[in-house]
């Protein structure tokens, strides 16, 4: 037997009224309302052997019948124990939530979400529409997160109202079908230089290292490769290399199929009408169209005036390796001089050659009948000159004197008045310092001359090679019993030099 209440409990079977009962259950009440709470049942008092599963259901715990001070924190093992959603701060770092998105519980390759990232290891997002930004003009970035440092990203730029991709992390180019980027209409390029110093429009030069703008008034800074059409900020700039250029910034004064030129009075400036001046590089850089400017540079495209400009280096032929002036890559052959002229302004290159000793001719006649005797050798005496282009004939030696390296055709003509020949050794020499001597015996008429026989002619034809400084000259001996005389109106001799 026992009392609860007041009311007592016993073995033996009682009849209980539905008074009796009621007041039963509203001294229960106040027994037991309150009376287990963190005090009374301890951590660890109810484990899943005390209670079992399902022995609790939300028939049985009314709505906020346990609240979070009634349970501690991780008096139920979330990780193990919870699938699905569950709170970042059970294994995780900071305030957010985990989705377990592979069914384990290691939380490996899971997602994490946070209020301004969500991480997913594993997995995708497959959504209608896929927002970014915060509904204000913001730069966007989408990342591929691979091992590089800095990452390959996509990029809104909300300065440009444009999208831009970049594949080192660091330099963006406009996406569209332009080659390094930019509208379907044209070729840009983002550029990274610190301290760039340029603004929309300006037409810009490459000096090896860095951008800077273009001028036409020397042959360097006039070689434009593009116009700024967008600066992102002190260093980084968007350059347009070709296409259309369209900009509120530029005051075309032109008309369309007007030529756009390098100004050669401001930097980085455009005039639509040719430079005028010499003293001017005209470098065209596009046309005038409805559209805007089409810029087309060519590289090369530079004259001064209506000829190419004077400090413009050449090269010899396609496969020269290096460039350079004219008066170094002309070189001077024999007997050519070339001459810089108006050193250090608008220079000129004479050519010159001396024509004096380009050729050699020589032709030269005797002024007396020449009387030759037996085994005597002496010169034939062309003392009389009717030719001597180069002043290489001395007619007091009868000598010739090369003035320059060549090859000599040497042409001896003799006319003999009277000519006796008993033995056949007469001979005519032409003599070199070079060579020694060239000779030929007087073979005339077979078996002798007889002074009936008289006059007789004589021919004799040499090519010589010679040095200069080289001479030559004619002589002649009779033989034992030979002799004659040489007549002096009908004989000659001429040299040429023929290479």
């Amino acid at each position: 037997m026992a009392y609860v209440s007041g009311f007592k409990f016993t073995s033996e079977r009682e009849e209980v009224t539905k008074d009796k009962l009621n007041n039963l259950v509203e001294a229960l009440e106040d027994e037991f309302n309150g009376s287990i709470d963190s005090t009374n049942l301890a951590e660890g008092s109810i484990t899943s052997n005390s209670i079992a599963e399902g022995a609790i259901t939300t028939d049985k715990l009314g709505l906020n019948s346990v609240t979070g001070p009634t349970i501690i924190n991780g008096a139920v093992d979330l990780t193990s124990k919870v699938t699905g959603i569950l709170p970042v701060a059970n294994g995780g770092v900071g305030t957010g939530i985990y989705v377990k998105a592979d069914g384990t519980v290691d939380l490996i390759n899971d997602w994490t979400i946070y209020s301004n990232s969500i991480i997913l290891s594993a997995g995708s997002i497959t959504a209608k529409d896929l927002y970014s930004g915060d509904g204000t003009d913001i730069d966007c970035y989408y990342y591929a997160n691979n091992a590089d440092a800095p990452k390959p990203s996509l990029r809104y730029s909300a300065s440009g109202n444009k999208w831009q991709y970049s594949n080192n992390g660091t330099s963006f180019s406009d996406i569209g079908s332009g080659g390094a980027g930019g509208d379907s209409d044209s070729v840009t390029k983002e550029i990274t230089q610190s301290g760039h110093g340029l603004s929309v429009t300006d037409v810009v030069y490459l000096d090896g290292t860095e951008y800077n703008k273009a001028r036409a008034n020397d042959a360097d800074t006039s070689e434009a490769v593009g116009i700024i059409k967008e600066v992102t900020d002190v260093n980084t700039f968007t350059i347009l290399t070709s296409g259309f250029f369209t900009d509120s910034g530029i005051a075309a004064s032109g008309t369309n199929g007007d030529v756009a030129y390098v100004d050669p009075d401001s930097d980085g400036g455009i005039v639509y009408v040719q430079p005028a001046s010499t003293d001017n590089i005209i470098k065209p850089i596009g046309h005038v169209t409805d559209e805007g400017i089409l810029i087309d540079i060519m590289r090369g495209n530079e004259y001064e005036g209506d000829s190419v400009a004077t400090d413009e280096k050449i090269k010899v032929s396609s496969n020269d390796t290096t460039a350079g002036y004219l008066d170094a890559k002309l070189l001077a052959g024999s007997n050519i001089t070339l001459t810089v002229g108006n050193e250090g302004v608008n220079e000129t290159l004479t050519i010159s050659g001396n024509t004096s000793t380009t050729r050699s001719g020589v032709s030269v006649t005797m002024d007396a009948d020449e009387d030759f005797a037996a085994n005597v050798t002496e010169d034939i005496p062309f003392d009389v000159e009717d030719l001597d282009v180069a002043n290489e004939f001395n007619t007091t030696t009868n000598t010739f004197t090369a003035a320059n390296e060549g090859i000599y055709s040497v042409f001896l003509h003799l006319v003999f008045s009277s000519l006796t020949r008993t033995n056949g050794n007469s001979r005519v020499f032409l003599v070199t310092t070079g060579i020694g001597s060239i000779s030929e015996y007087l073979s005339l008429n077979g078996n002798g001359i007889y002074k009936a026989d008289v006059p007789i002619t004589y021919d004799f034809h040499a090519l010589m090679s010679l040095a200069a400084t080289e001479t030559i000259k004619a002589q002649i001996r009779g033989g034992s019993a030979d002799s004659g005389t040489i007549e002096s109106s009908m004989s000659y001799m001429t040299i040429v030099r023929v290479n």
